[in-house]
């Protein structure tokens, strides 16, 4: 059986990690949500098989791109979309996906299709 292609979306807006947990939970994926850093790598060092994380750029205690080196700590073979309301990166050595806020729910499905491929979610 395949493992699923589990998704952690990490924001401090608590707004916006409600509304894109809701996009990919309809995308037909299983979404978990953290509102810092520090919870997301957590969940990261927790039983659950978290395959790709959906983070902003700027949040307290730790920047995005801090979460993205220790997330990369945890687990070496993490996908990253970074959501962004400021400039894109120019500095993106990894290739990560980026959308830029505002975004439609259709851009987060295309780019998690891309890195997961059609899912449901398994119980």
């Amino acid at each position: 059986m395949e493992t699923p292609c589990n998704i952690l979306v990490v924001d401090d807006d608590r707004l916006v990690n409600w509304v894109v947990k809701e996009w990919v939970e309809a995308a037909g994926y299983k979404a978990y949500t953290a509102e810092n850093a520090v919870q997301a790598l957590e969940l990261l060092r927790s039983a659950v098989p978290i395959r790709v994380m959906v983070t902003d750029l700027r949040m307290p205690i730790f920047q995005g791109s801090e979460l993205i080196r220790e997330a990369l700590k945890i687990k070496s073979d993490l996908d990253i979309i970074i959501m962004t309301g400021n400039a894109v990166p120019t500095d993106n050595p990894g290739g990560y996906e980026v959308l830029e806020k505002p975004f439609h729910p259709t851009d987060l499905k295309a780019a998690l299709s891309r890195l997961c491929g059609s899912n449901e979610i398994s119980n």
